[in-house]
């Protein structure tokens, strides 16, 4: 058998004062290709019996970020919230492939 790509799919749970983020990331081939962060009031508890309020999505993909969410949300906050969850799960990213290495 020859194995030709390597992916891995990590789901991680962040929550600041802007919201509560459920990160669903996907790294092939030691290689960050995409986050998709859904968005959720910061009071949302995902271990409680109420459902979390769902306010929209921020993607990554092979270099690019879009995002779905309402006019009303404070869109430059979240943006920063997820530059930063990006930041960690690429340093998180390096920090394996060097201890692979």
């Amino acid at each position: 058998m020859n194995i030709i790509r390597i992916t891995t799919t990590k789901t991680a749970q962040e929550r600041t004062d802007r919201a509560f983020y459920n990160l669903d990331f996907t790294i092939t081939d030691n290689a960050l290709e995409r986050v998709v962060a859904t968005v959720y009031t910061p009071e949302s508890r995902p271990d409680s019996d109420t459902p979390p309020v769902f306010i929209g999505t921020i993607t990554y993909e092979n270099g690019q970020i879009f995002c779905s969410l309402p006019r009303e949300a404070a869109i430059a906050g979240l943006m920063a919230d997820f530059e930063s969850s990006l930041s960690r799960i690429q340093a998180d990213i390096a920090s394996e492939n060097t201890d692979n290495a």
